[in-house]
């Protein structure tokens, strides 16, 4: 017999070995699109898509100015909901180590890919009680392509499309394909749910105070996360209790632990409600009333699918995965929470982190059956993990195709490639002064706010941020598109836009807003370096051939004649 210290160094390297596969995995999956920036553009840089950048700028906001404090990336100190804990360590991580904000977004996908390859592998091995099954199932989740709400199919369908029916040029993703590697939300929420869903299976197996404690601490930790992922959890909680009676008392320790620790959390959130503006709440859909239906739909087969792993769990007792559907069923109902109340409050977030803890569900049931009746079959252990090998390395594709055969990543990239070539690798050139207002183009003026601390006029930003009132929403509108050149007609049709956008639960509103975006471009044309002075303009970025202005021939300097951009800069003593 083995002596104990070779047992315990055997186990561990048994428990080592399917633990690193899963991180590697997680790590490479995460990386990809990164890569291919990184050989692109030499530089650890990944702008997949608008959120990040938007991101990004909230990071740069921390980075530039005051590490410990999140405020608007819009408003100077303004108001914003996200909380601390996604964002603070990381700009913190960046600054220790001087590597710029951009770098925010490398350690945000590290900890992303290390957190969810590690907490998948431990809630399969806790469940399924193997190693190497639990590392299997968790390269499954990292390989399918979003954690989509049908899984396997979805991935199955754009790979079909991508290599058969349009092997060639530009290709349709759909952004919500590739929604767990979105940092910082959901990539680094699912790590914290994970980490509780664990906490509470090890609680309701084995009840101690310390057990107890941590499923409570697990819980609370979620407040200081996202709103939607302590909602979800709580709701979870309480289904949890009304259809598992066995373990009662373990949701409801939890639940006040969790409640007491997130509880300031929580009150620092009405606090900042209260601050914010009440139209940027309203602008934003922020608990506003909305139509019951709107987009709104359940598949008939993902309900059968719920209540037959229902029958399951509950038939031969199998309580242990009890919380991990309600925590489904949960979410679901939030999600869908609109159709009762009539209340929208952006619940589809809620879909980004339910499904991928169904399809955690799914292969916990899956390979449950597997193990009962697959037995005599040696070969398929063999054949089970050459299909998860294939299945992840089309992962690996699909990741890398959204960076070079889609529209948005690939704009992306060349836009990014554009400011280096014009901003950070040419030669001499007068610097962008720090904590600034720029104006122009928007493509220019987002990268602007991260590598040089800019704060850009308008943009995608300005809608959504909660400091940001619906008359300087308009101002800050008609202003850019003022500064830009465009004409009123063409603003119109721009302003028609914007008003079906921000105002789709409220269509009547939609004709008062065009018309008050119109009003603030009449004005500014009448009257212009009044609102440029107004919010302090210091810079304007137009694309490389754009014919000078009128408004440019009078306290304007070209700053840098750029093969992209232009860039102009407004004299102090221009105002009138």
């Amino acid at each position: 017999m083995p002596s104990e210290p070779t047992s315990r160094a055997r186990g561990s390297a048994n428990e080592l070995a399917p633990l690193a596969l899963c991180v590697g995995a997680a790590l490479t999956a995460a990386f990809t699109p990164m890569l291919i920036w990184r050989y692109m553009t030499g530089d650890w840089v990944c702008l997949n898509d608008w959120d990040t950048s938007y991101y990004l700028r909230l990071a740069a906001q921390a980075y530039h100015h005051r590490t410990f404090y999140m405020s608007d990336a819009v408003v100077r100190g303004g108001v914003t909901g996200y909380p601390w804990l996604p964002f603070v360590p990381a700009i913190l991580l960046a600054r220790i180590f001087d590597a710029g904000p951009f770098a925010v977004a490398f350690i945000w996908i590290s900890l992303s890919a290390i957190g969810i390859g590690s907490g998948l592998y431990f809630i399969f091995r806790h469940f399924l009680n193997s190693p190497w099954p639990a590392a299997g199932c968790a390269m499954l989740c990292l390989s399918d392509f979003g954690f989509a709400e049908r899984p396997f199919a979805n991935q199955l369908r754009l790979l079909g499309e991508a290599l058969w029916f349009q092997p060639a040029g530009p290709i349709t993703i759909p952004w919500q394909r590739v929604l767990h590697w979105r940092v910082p939300d959901p990539g680094l929420d699912l790590p914290f749910l994970l980490f509780q869903i664990l906490a509470l299976a090890r609680a309701r197996e084995r009840p101690t105070r310390f057990n107890l404690g941590l499923s409570g601490f697990a819980f609370g930790l979620l407040f200081y996360v996202f709103f939607y992922c302590w909602t979800m959890a709580m709701t979870g909680l309480c289904i949890a209790f009304l259809l598992d009676r066995g373990a009662r008392r373990v949701y409801a320790i939890t639940l006040c632990i969790g409640s007491a620790i997130g509880l300031p959390q929580l009150l620092y959130t009405i606090h900042l409600g209260h601050l914010a503006s009440p139209g940027a709440l309203n602008r934003l859909g922020l608990f506003v009333t909305a139509p019951r239906l709107y987009e709104e739909s359940l598949p008939a087969l993902f309900i059968l699918a719920m209540a037959a792993v229902a029958l399951w769990i509950w038939g031969p007792k199998r309580l242990e995965l009890a919380y991990i559907w309600s925590l489904v069923a949960g979410g679901i109902l939030l999600s869908r929470s609109r159709v009762i109340s009539g209340v929208f409050f952006h619940e589809y977030h809620y879909g980004w982190l339910w499904t991928p803890i169904w399809l955690v569900l799914i292969l916990i049931v899956a390979v449950s059956i597997a193990r009962m009746t697959l037995r005599e079959w040696p070969a398929m252990t063999a054949i089970c993990w050459a299909a998860a090998f294939v299945y992840f390395a089309a992962g690996l594709y699909l990741a890398a195709i959204c960076v070079t055969r889609t529209a948005p990543g690939v704009a992306e990239l060349n836009t990014y490639m554009r400011y280096k070539a014009q901003r950070l690798t040419a030669g001499p050139f007068s610097p962008l002064l720090a904590d600034a207002t720029i104006a122009g183009d928007d493509r220019f003026c987002e990268l602007a706010a991260i590598a040089e601390y800019q704060m850009p006029l308008d943009g995608p930003a300005v809608p959504i941020s909660m400091a940001v009132s619906d008359g300087e929403w308009e101002s800050r509108t008609a202003l850019n598109a003022y500064l830009e050149g465009t004409d009123r007609a063409e603003f119109e049709k721009s302003a028609g836009a914007s008003a079906q956008l921000w105002f789709w639960e409220s269509p009547g509103r939609e004709r008062e807003v065009i018309a008050a975006l119109m009003r603030k471009f009449d004005e500014i044309v009448r009257r212009p370096e009044v609102i440029i002075a107004q919010f302090g303009v210091r810079y304007v970025a137009l694309v490389a051939d754009k014919p000078q202005m009128a408004y440019l021939r009078g306290g304007w300097t070209m700053l840098q004649r750029g093969p992209y951009w232009q860039i102009w800069e407004r004299d102090k003593k221009a105002a009138p």
